[in-house]
């Protein structure tokens, strides 16, 4: 969405599920060979804001991931033991 010259955002949401009970999930490596961990992933949720700053010259960037793991990243042999992963960035972009 471009709310005015200055402004944009975009946000965005992805159920995340394995091909099948035991594939490997993405490029984490996790993996179930048994197949008990189910396929079912997780809920992510992403969102980026920008700002020009200095129209045309300068813009500021944040974004954010939010992942609810799902069965298989709580379940799985090798998942890690958090419920949630975050990610944010900050980012400043210039033109010349």
């Amino acid at each position: 969405m471009t709310p005015d010259k200055r402004w944009d955002w975009f946000a965005a949401y992805r159920p995340l599920w394995l091909a099948s009970r035991t594939d490997f999930f993405a490029t984490t490596g996790g993996r179930d060979v048994t197949g008990r961990s189910e396929r079912f992933a997780g809920h992510q949720v992403e969102a980026r804001l920008r700002y020009w700053l200095i129209p045309i010259k300068l813009r500021f960037e944040f974004d954010g991931l939010l992942l609810a793991k799902g069965r298989f990243l709580q379940d799985a042999p090798n998942a890690p033991a958090s419920r949630w992963t975050r990610y944010t960035s900050f980012n400043l972009t210039a033109a010349f």
